[in-house]
């Protein structure tokens, strides 16, 4: 495989799992200390590179088949359930970007938040009817945005922020578990490693791919996070952080947040498209109703707090599509050093599930 091709793939998952997810991380490393932050950061870059392994074995003794479908593979009936466990976790992900874009319209125009959870919906529903050419260009501008945003905070922070404490005591319950569920969400890049395994002829060459580009988004991470922090107040949130930057940077990094989004989001749409269509043989036109006026529906629901949504959807959906991965990799592997691995992994999103679980109830 010539190099183009391997960084292009290792760029294809790196941008699916950079999104949203990025702007919760100064909030938790702000709540339990920059060192604890970095090690969470460590410990699940390192469970999400092993969880985009273990799918993309499937993928590759399932040639074909999209997650719903080797979900009824190995379980049955139940997998028809996990289906659409996963077009509910789907939507729930765009409902976050729709409560968190039009922050960063008000901080370019001001104006009625409602009047631009319209407008980025809208402009979501257009990105989710561009041709293969136009995804391709808008996830390169997208990619281009992320880079862009993580270099203007990270170098204006490390220049000009004030020190941050390095660490906290985490003394809590709670504490420990805060930086579950938003740091699987930060992580998930699970919808992309079926293309990447499709695009290879020696399939092999995909733990690599995975590896790096699992890797890459988290020093993207810590880069963005730090130099944020040196600018962050717990009181002011991401968003009024960003206004508190001088000079023409917090419209320049809300432009950007704004394109990070709206590439992402109309992805997760084609995405929950093509499991209606694909996987529960849906029409075309009602897969497309579905994917696009849900998630309007749930905001108008009044949701607004977005570290709670993505740390519900983190803490239960992606556990427990975690758990699901890990429960099918069993079902088709040798128990060998790698399974006694996976049993810790499987406790991890186990142990997710059960503290978003508690504190839902």
């Amino acid at each position: 495989m010539n190099a183009a091709k391997r960084i292009g793939l290792i760029g294809v998952l790196a941008s699916t799992i950079i999104g949203a997810g990025i702007f919760s991380l100064p909030f938790v490393f702000n709540e339990i200390g920059v060192v604890n932050g970095i090690l969470f950061l460590i410990f699940f870059t390192l469970v999400y590179t092993a969880i985009h392994m273990m799918y993309a074995t499937l993928v590759i003794k399932n040639p074909g088949m999209e997650f719903g479908s080797i979900a009824k593979k190995y379980f049955g009936p139940i997998g028809g359930v996990i289906q659409w466990l996963m077009v509910g976790e789907l939507l729930l992900v765009c409902l976050a970007y729709l409560i968190l874009a039009p922050e960063f319209f008000l901080v370019l125009f001001g104006g009625s938040y409602w009047m631009y959870v319209v407008c980025f919906w809208f402009l979501g529903v257009l990105g989710m009817l561009l041709p293969m050419k136009g995804i391709e260009i808008s996830e390169t501008v997208g990619l281009i945005s992320i880079f862009g945003l993580i270099s203007i905070v990270g170098l204006y922070g490390f220049l000009y922020g004030s020190s941050t404490p390095i660490n906290k005591e985490i003394i809590t319950y709670s504490q420990f578990f805060l930086p579950f569920g938003p740091l699987l969400f930060a992580f998930s890049g699970r919808p992309s490693i079926k293309k990447i395994v499709d695009a290879l002829k020696e399939k092999k060459d995909v733990y690599s791919i995975i590896a790096w580009g699992t890797g890459i988004p988290a020093v993207l991470y810590g880069i963005y996070t730090l130099g944020m922090l040196r600018m962050y107040t717990a009181s002011d949130g991401i968003i009024g952080t960003i206004s508190n930057f001088p000079w023409i940077i917090p419209s320049a990094l809300a432009v950007l947040g704004v394109v990070v989004l709206w590439t992402s989001y109309f992805i997760v749409g084609i995405n929950v498209k093509d499991i209606l269509v694909y996987d529960a043989r849906f029409k075309k036109r009602i897969a497309f109703l579905i994917a696009s006026l849900v998630p309007l529906f749930l905001s108008f629901l009044g949701i607004r707090d977005f570290i709670s949504v993505i740390s519900f959807i983190g803490g239960v959906f992606l556990a427990l599509e975690g758990i699901f991965i890990v429960l099918m990799w069993w079902k088709q592997s040798q128990k060998n050093i790698y399974f006694f691995l996976s049993v810790f992994i499987f406790l991890v999103f186990c142990a997710a599930l059960i503290q978003e679980i508690i504190l839902f109830i």
